[in-house]
């Protein structure tokens, strides 16, 4: 796995790392991103990141969504959801506007949210 900076253009557009493809170092970018195979560092991304169901992803990582369907071991920030998909890993700390998991994902994370519970939950009537 090489050293790299990988930056992306401003355009928005996706963008996908293949199978193949291993970074080590720190990923940013205006656009989705799509890993399918390995990074180790850091993300930043400005749009969706999804972390396929191969891939392997050690990084802090920053994106406006975040689904993970394969293993992510590190902290992320999101200013959207962040979903762990069936078959997921995922280790660290969430900080994200919502979090959700589907059956069979396997997370060890501390989640971080603002929202409002119910008011069941709370003993004050609505």
């Amino acid at each position: 796995m090489a050293d790299k900076i990988a930056r992306r253009s401003s355009s928005g557009e996706a963008s996908t790392f293949g199978r193949g493809v291993g970074i080590r170092g720190r990923v940013t970018g205006d656009g989705d991103l799509t890993i399918e195979g390995t990074v180790d560092g850091e993300l930043s991304i400005g749009g969706a990141l999804h972390v396929a169901g191969e891939a392997q992803v050690h990084a802090k990582v920053e994106a406006a969504s975040v689904l993970v369907e394969g293993v992510l071991e590190g902290d992320i920030t999101s200013s959207g959801p962040v979903k762990a998909g069936t078959g997921a890993k995922l280790k660290g700390t969430i900080v994200a506007d919502a979090f959700s998991m589907d059956d069979g994902a396997e997370v060890s994370a501390q989640v971080v949210a603002e929202f409002d519970l119910p008011p069941e939950l709370t003993g004050r009537a609505g």
